[in-house]
């Protein structure tokens, strides 16, 4: 039996700055993530994390070294291959989640939809309706973000990330700043949406998060760990393993000063 191609496979590659045009925040990352992973990008604030992330969805460029996504490299493709490939990708933006503030709930939802096909149709309402149930967003399907919670707003995020029926979606520390009931509802729902059981009908989405406390991740939540420190890159553990390191990493990256 043929193996898939990895949905994402960076080799010696050099994680841009956005800052910093053309200064480097991570170097020599190697990693390939597989369809049906789930991996935690654990690091300090600052570390380069979210950079990491949006250089392995297409969005940035590496400085150096190789990046494919779905098995081919982003810099090589024409307009309509690299909107077809990203379509194929959901990115959940950490904050405020990058809303349209303009919009209701709904319409923030519906806007991939709309943009990248035809926002007309009843099959449309349906799927947005769908999402918004899935991720418990129905009541405030008719409020603007501005008037929302950072953790509703991130949930919005999430909802319009998954309307187009991603087959690999990336989160920008969806857990920062969020308390026990919301951690408990970003660690099921994940484990939910990883096997394909979020919406009824719906696939296994392969799926990568960045945090930066590794903590709420120790037991079988997770699946792989990696360590973004110190400007590089490397497989810690699976996070079924990870107990015994949680206490001492977070207190390492502490003490350094981050």
């Amino acid at each position: 039996m043929t193996m898939s191609l990895p949905l994402i496979e960076m080799t010696g590659a050099s994680v841009p700055a956005r800052e910093r045009r053309g200064e480097a925040v991570l170097e020599a990352v190697t990693w390939m993530v597989r369809a049906g992973e789930r991996w935690i990008v654990c690091g300090p604030q600052a570390s380069g994390k979210s950079n990491l992330l949006l250089t392995a969805a297409g969005l940035l460029r590496p400085l150096k070294g190789s990046h494919r996504l779905f098995g081919r490299d982003p810099a090589h493709l024409n307009e309509e291959e690299l909107v077809r490939d990203r379509l194929r990708v959901g990115f959940v933006f950490g904050n405020d989640g990058r809303l349209f503030h303009q919009m209701t709930v709904s319409e923030n939802v519906a806007f991939p939809l709309c943009y990248h096909k035809n926002c007309r149709g009843a099959e449309v309402g349906e799927r947005v309706q769908a999402v918004l149930e899935a991720t418990g967003l129905k009541a405030h399907a008719a409020s603007r973000p501005g008037s929302l919670n950072r953790s509703i707003r991130l949930k919005v995020g999430l909802a319009r990330a998954l309307v187009l029926d991603p087959e690999l979606i990336l989160l920008d520390e969806p857990l920062n700043g969020e308390g026990p009931r919301e951690t408990a509802w970003w660690l099921g729902f994940l484990e939910r949406l990883q096997a394909g059981r979020v919406v009824p009908g719906g696939r296994p989405v392969s799926v990568v998060v960045s945090a930066n406390d590794v903590r709420p991740w120790v037991g079988d939540h997770g699946g792989k760990v990696a360590l973004v420190y110190q400007r590089q890159f490397r497989h810690v553990c699976e996070s079924a393993d990870l107990g015994p390191k949680a206490e001492a990493l977070m207190e390492e990256w502490f003490t350094d000063g981050k």
